[in-house]
């Protein structure tokens, strides 16, 4: 299976939050369908490999991956550093890219893969990348955010 592109419905509605029990099996779902595209780019949703659950995986200045479970923004604008347009690609839309508007610094309540709660601050790159698969889950692509 390869990426969900644009037009098909499931990108466009927000993924169910994983609960508890049976966490492990979407989890599973999700890393078969996602770790053999990850060289396409820097960051995966669910959505984008057919799947309805709340799970993204982004990729860190370090170059190590981290797979989210029911991620939620809490916190934006750490700093006060406000918004950058930010210009992105999407696996889902092809080689088009769109400016988009981005926080520079966000914290991140999720879930890990061992369904341990997590909080994660980031800046920059991993910011945008962070928010760029949220807005996935969300049912939101970068074509909708464009700015005028």
């Amino acid at each position: 299976m390869g990426i969900i592109k644009k037009g098909n419905p499931i990108l466009e509605k927000p993924c169910e939050y994983v609960k508890g029990a049976g966490y492990k099996t979407k989890l599973n779902k999700f890393l078969i369908r996602s770790v053999p595209l990850r060289e396409k780019g820097v960051g995966i949703a669910a959505n984008q490999v057919g799947l309805t659950d709340r799970i993204c995986t982004i990729k860190l200045n370090n170059g190590r991956w981290i797979t989210m479970l029911n991620p939620t923004i809490i916190l934006i604008n750490l700093n006060n550093n406000g918004t950058i347009e930010s210009t992105e690609g999407c696996l889902s839309i092809g080689e088009k890219e769109y400016t988009v508007e981005r926080y520079t610094e966000i914290i991140v309540e999720f879930y890990d893969m061992n369904f341990q709660p997590q909080t994660l601050d980031l800046y920059g790159q991993e910011a945008i990348i962070a928010q760029h698969e949220i807005d996935h889950l969300d049912g939101i692509l970068i074509s909708d955010k464009v700015m005028v």
